[in-house]
């Protein structure tokens, strides 16, 4: 997925493009993983669990940056695989 022109701003424009995206290169059971930082979590919650079922959640921190008090929520996802999501015009 990295090699993908999705991008955050994408998803964000509401129109579901990235979003449309990721659900239609999706094969069953592959594995999705989305990392935002926490503050923007909710922005995708639901898109993201509208794609599959989610194998693994968690926040995850740079030990190397004193700084570092957010983290990256990290979201993995065993994809259904059959092109549905909810997006972001069906969550307002």
């Amino acid at each position: 997925m990295r090699a993908t022109p999705i991008t955050h701003a994408k998803m964000n424009e509401g129109d579901g493009q990235g979003e449309r995206e990721i659900s239609r290169i999706a094969r069953p059971g592959c594995r999705f993983t989305f990392a935002t930082p926490p503050l923007f979590f909710e922005g995708v919650r639901l898109f993201l669990l509208s794609l599959g079922t989610v194998i693994e959640d968690t926040t995850v921190f740079d030990v190397n940056d004193v700084n570092d008090k957010d983290g990256l929520r990290v979201v993995v996802i065993s994809m259904r695989g059959d092109g549905r999501f909810t997006s972001q015009s069906e969550r307002v």
